[in-house]
């Protein structure tokens, strides 16, 4: 906190109320404080900012160079959606820079979950009600894979921080 205030020029009220109201800084005791969050690897850091080229890109409807090789998997994070409406009528959506990527209808990759379909506006219809299958409750995120040759998808929860 001495840093805060005698570096920075903050008052000492100021950087209390901050942290104290820190979605971000978690106090364990006095005077110690750890930052909340998931380990962050380099790589996703770098795929962050492949990803916001992208959608720059899209938004200015220029041609989005991403290195994508078609034959692979292709991972994407998703959010369940949050709406009151039952599993069955809910929607997600496929993130922007993904939009000319992948499309069209999938099948789970073990048959144990029902088809899917990835719309062109980037709605993903039938994947809500399989990640609540899976236990990923609204709000959360989870991990889908499409196999764009194998017209094939899987997902996996992600850990809740």
């Amino acid at each position: 906190m001495d840093a805060l205030v005698n570096e920075v020029g903050k008052s000492s009220i100021v950087v209390a109320i901050t942290l104290a109201s820190s979605p971000i800084v978690f106090k364990l005791e006095h005077s110690i404080y750890c930052v909340n969050g998931r380990p962050f690897p380099l790589q996703a850091y770098a795929d962050a900012q492949e990803r916001r080229k992208a959608e720059q890109l899209a938004a200015r409807g220029q041609a989005v160079p991403l290195n994508l090789d078609p034959t692979k998997p292709i991972t994407l994070e998703i959010t369940q959606s949050n709406s009151i409406v039952s599993a069955g009528r809910r929607v997600v959506y496929l993130p922007a820079y993904a939009k000319t990527l992948v499309e069209g209808k999938f099948s789970h990759s073990c048959a144990k979950h029902r088809q899917i379909s990835v719309m062109s506006h980037q709605q993903i219809r039938g994947l809500s009600q399989v990640a609540e299958e899976i236990g990923v409750n609204p709000g959360e995120r989870f991990e889908v894979t499409f196999d764009l040759a194998g017209r094939t998808y899987s997902l996996r929860k992600l850990a809740s921080i």
